[in-house]
């Protein structure tokens, strides 16, 4: 059994490398010769059902309905990277501000209420923020206070071409 299994990874990789070598015609008796029978039907069998699983997996595969997304989605996502990132570098600055852009965050989520997918991806938007700068900042530096100066500015922007935009 075991030589016919080598035989048959032997040939497989001849017929890979060398296609035009062994025709269905030459590779077949060649497995007949070699091979006893219980192994070709196993070994058809197998591949039998390897097949009509993966024909069972693609072709079943339910659809699920997905929540549409917002156009200013993109724009959502930035601002919550910004506002997790800030969240970390004013408390590293010593601005005493406690929750304040936690709860900005909060207000955001409250004010779009996106469910599933969105949600998630608006709280890793975050929390990716949040952790970039805990991994590169363990004090206050004049690089962090420009990261803040620029994010409060390009924050403030995405929020005002947003609501201009978007608003009702």
């Amino acid at each position: 059994m075991m030589a016919c299994q080598a035989r048959l990874r032997g040939l497989s990789r001849l017929k890979a490398h060398h296609p035009d070598a062994l025709s269905r015609h030459t590779f077949l008796p060649i497995v007949q010769t070699h091979c006893p029978d219980a192994f070709i039907q196993t070994y058809m069998a197998r591949n039998i059902l390897i097949l009509a699983l993966l024909g069972l997996l693609t072709a079943g595969a339910p659809t699920f309905a997905q929540e549409p997304v917002a156009p200013y989605d993109a724009n959502l996502q930035r601002l919550a990277e910004i506002l997790g990132a800030l969240h970390y570098l004013r408390g590293v600055c010593g601005a005493n501000e406690g929750q304040k852009w936690r709860n900005q965050m909060q207000a955001l989520v409250d004010a779009e209420t996106p469910s599933g997918e969105r949600r998630t991806r608006m709280v890793a938007s975050f929390n990716r923020g949040f952790r970039i700068f805990q991994q590169s900042y363990r004090i206050c530096t004049p690089a962090a206070e420009l990261v803040i100066r620029r994010y409060l500015d390009e924050g403030s922007k995405i929020a005002r071409e947003v609501t201009a935009r978007y608003a009702n």
